[in-house]
């Protein structure tokens, strides 16, 4: 499953850095954020290292 993860822009190139290879696609951007849609493995991958990933802020991809 994928699922949309809002970032500010600077968080999002630091995101990207630490998940590399896999470049999670950037689809718009909501209120100053970036979205990037991310596979939910990868979110924990993100919570391992450190990264506070709010449940309010991921939302189920369309």
């Amino acid at each position: 499953m994928r699922v949309q993860v809002l970032f500010g822009e600077r968080m999002l190139a630091e995101v990207l850095e630490a998940i590399s290879p896999a470049q999670p696609l950037i689809t718009n951007e909501k209120r100053g954020f970036l979205a990037a849609e991310l596979d939910t493995g990868k979110i924990e991958d993100l919570r391992a290292i450190g990264y506070v990933v709010r449940e309010d802020v991921a939302y189920a991809a369309e």
